[in-house]
């Protein structure tokens, strides 16, 4: 029967028919990731004052790549 369950979780995950975690789970994880973003981004700060922006501007990139992804999930849902 666990294995029944895993399925239908994974495809109501493919589908995002259903949230796949908690909300506290998902809010956690969003913390997660806002306090590792704002660290890379203060690292960035850093390096970039030392001469080399390398590291900004691969994080420049990612923000796009996340509200293109984000833009496109939306569009997404809305076309259902």
């Amino acid at each position: 029967m666990g294995s029944l369950n895993r399925r239908i979780a994974r495809l109501e995950r493919l589908y995002n028919t259903v949230p796949c975690e908690a909300p506290a789970e998902k809010e956690q994880r969003l913390a997660r990731l806002k306090a590792k973003l704002q660290a890379a981004e203060e690292k960035a700060a850093r390096e970039e004052a030392e001469g080399n922006p390398a590291r900004r501007i691969a994080l420049e990139e990612l923000k796009e790549y996340m509200e293109m992804t984000i833009a496109d999930r939306k569009a997404r849902e809305e076309s259902f």
